[in-house]
């Protein structure tokens, strides 16, 4: 059984994202000879250039409505020799063996695509005439290409105006963190609720790292406001510094970027009182999905430690919280590692109510009711629950295979 590395594991859970498959972080570790920093750098390097690329992509749209084809090329340019960037050089393909010849055609425009593989096939050539083989045949059949098989579907938004502090809470790309398409009218009002806030100023200067106190408190004291209606749980807090491995600036960056969402939370709240019927569902709708974005995707469970296996319900409707319990349930019992080995307990962070109508902790009312038997109030921390599942028999293993 083949043993993957504690430190491999770390970086598939850190970088795994829609650009940047759990596949190719294994393939560029190996590439640089299992050196966790070296991959770190090269991974990081990979989603500063996807951010721009995706940006350039923007551009060139904009472009192209316009009618301006000069300005189209110079993108498509820059988007192809970033790309080129994102990949191991072809200058030295002499010195890898056959399964190290992947390469990565994601985003590549087809123009670009095309000249790229035309490049591998003449850096390949050159392999052969250079080696003892004495032919100068490619068989491109023993390359391994990786490319979407089918393109995301492109929306062309209109440009938007974009306030300093949302430029400067956005920078830092988290890996499973991003936000849904935000329309000028939400841009205008989070810009107002972000204005209003008191502690504001706090969120958006160089954070400290050299402090007095614990590393923990440091980004409590940034960050966590026990009286604000939409502010951030201490024991979240907590857990993202220890799921990102007490990881300072890259925590620092994921509570930046929650506090986008929950500004988009209140607004969708705030602005529903108005609303009926479908409108009043797809601002629902809405709310929940950010809930859901504030937490970490569910297909990478495998990836976080179980000591770790912990969910935010804050601002959720009560049914999107319910539904999002079950789907969570769902991921973990499909697993085919989280249970095979102990039973588990994972933590749901509900609150208490006090920002609740009439103090009712709706949400922890109905899942104490749904999941009886399996879960239960922490007797730690108020304002969470603990929801049980038992180890897999043989029997269970071998029906989810």
């Amino acid at each position: 059984m083949l043993v993957i590395p504690e430190s491999l594991k770390e970086l598939q859970l850190r970088f795994t994202c829609p650009e940047l498959s759990s596949s190719w972080i294994e393939y560029i570790f190996y590439y640089l000879g299992e050196d966790p920093f070296e991959t770190q750098a090269w991974l990081q390097k990979h989603i500063l250039i996807q951010s721009v690329v995706t940006q350039l992509y923007v551009y060139q749209d904009v472009a192209k409505i316009e009618g301006d084809f000069d300005e189209q090329q110079k993108y498509e340019n820059s988007i192809n020799r970033l790309v080129r960037f994102r990949n191991i050089t072809l200058n030295n393909l002499e010195k890898l063996h056959q399964s190290q010849l992947i390469f990565d055609l994601n985003h590549f425009t087809v123009s670009g695509a095309v000249e790229f593989v035309r490049d591998i096939s003449r850096a390949m050539e050159k392999r052969l005439m250079d080696s003892d083989e004495g032919t100068t045949s490619c068989d491109m059949t023993l390359i391994t290409f990786i490319e979407q098989e089918k393109p995301p579907e492109k929306k062309i938004q209109k440009k938007i105006e974009t306030p300093e502090w949302f430029t400067i809470l956005t920078w830092t790309l988290i890996p499973n963190v991003g936000l849904p398409e935000i329309s000028e009218m939400e841009m205008l009002a989070i810009n107002e609720l972000f204005r209003k806030e008191e502690d504001s100023q706090k969120w958006i200067e160089d954070f400290n790292e050299i402090t007095p106190l614990l590393p923990v408190e440091a980004i409590r004291a940034t960050f966590y406001n026990r009286s604000s209606q939409y502010g951030v749980g201490y024991h979240w807090v907590r857990h993202l510094y220890y799921v990102f491995e007490r990881d300072m600036k890259t925590t620092v960056a994921r509570l930046r970027w929650d506090i986008v969402h929950r500004l988009l939370i209140q607004h969708h709240y705030e602005f529903q009182t108005n609303l009926r019927g479908h409108d009043f569902q797809e601002r629902q709708e809405k709310i929940n999905d950010l809930a859901r974005r504030r937490n970490f995707s569910l297909d990478q469970l495998e990836k976080v430690p179980k000591t770790q296996l912990k969910f935010d319900l804050h601002f959720f409707r009560v049914d999107g919280a319910l539904e999002y319990v079950d789907d969570v349930i769902e991921s973990i019992e499909s697993s085919k590692t989280i249970l095979a080995n102990a039973s588990l307990d994972i933590t749901l962070f509900t609150g208490h109510g006090d920002h609740s109508p009439n103090n009712d902790p709706a949400i922890r009312r109905k899942l104490l009711e749904e999941y009886h038997g399996r879960i239960r109030e922490d007797p730690k921390i108020r304002g969470a629950l603990i929801l049980h599942f038992d180890k897999k028999t043989e029997n269970s293993i071998s029906c989810s295979q």
